[in-house]
C-alpha cells in the first residue's frame, strides 16, 4: 500500500495541531499549580487563558473558539479557581479577545501584535464593566488599578502573546 507525500504531510499537520490545541487548553490548568512569580499568579502573568483563543482565531476554527469561551468555567470547576465573578469577566475578556483577532485585518496589524493588542482591547473592556459593577455596587474594586496592575504584571505572557502571534499568523 502506498501513502502520497500529500497524506503524510496531511497527517503531521493535524498531528501538530492537535497537539498545539490540547497544550493550549491544557495551559490555564497547569498554570494554577505553579507557584506565584514575585508574588502573582502565574496565570496572571503568563496569560495562558489567551493561548487557545489565539491558536482559534488564526486558524478559524469556531468551533474551538466555543471551547475557549469555556475554558474559564472549566478552570473553575476543576481548580477552584478564579471565583464565579473573575470568571465572568474572563469569558468577556475571552470573547473580545477573539474578536479582535478575528477581525485584525481590518485594522492593519502587524503579525506579532495581533495577540497583544487583542489582550489590551480586552482589558480595556473588562476594566469598563468592573466600573459598571463598582457603580452598582455589586463590586468593590478600583477599575483604573485593576487595569494598570493587569498591565505592569502581564508584560511577560504579552511577549509569549507576540511569539505566538507571529507563528500562528505568520501564512495568514
Amino acid at each position: 500500500m502506498k501513502t502520497s507525500v500529500s497524506s503524510i504531510k496531511s497527517n503531521q499537520q493535524l498531528l501538530v495541531r492537535s497537539l498545539v490545541i490540547g497544550l493550549a487548553a491544557a495551559m490555564p490548568l497547569l498554570v494554577h499549580l505553579a507557584p506565584p512569580i514575585m508574588g502573582v499568579a502565574a496565570g496572571a502573568v503568563l496569560l495562558p487563558m489567551f493561548y487557545l483563543p489565539l491558536v482559534a482565531t488564526a486558524w478559524r476554527l469556531k468551533s474551538l473558539m466555543m471551547l475557549a469561551l469555556f475554558l474559564p468555567w472549566l478552570n473553575m470547576w476543576i481548580t477552584g479557581m478564579p471565583g464565579p465573578l473573575t470568571s465572568f469577566i474572563l469569558t468577556l475578556e475571552v470573547g473580545i479577545f477573539m474578536l479582535s483577532a478575528w477581525n485584525h485585518d481590518l485594522f492593519s496589524l502587524p503579525q506579532w501584535l495581533i495577540g497583544p493588542a487583542g489582550y489590551l482591547v480586552a482589558k480595556a473592556a473588562s476594566a469598563m464593566l468592573l466600573a459598571f459593577f463598582v457603580l452598582t455596587g455589586i463590586q468593590q474594586a478600583d477599575p483604573l488599578s485593576f487595569a494598570m496592575g493587569a498591565l505592569t504584571k502581564s508584560w511577560p505572557g504579552l511577549l509569549i502573546l507576540m511569539l505566538f502571534s507571529t507563528g500562528l499568523f505568520r501564512n495568514r
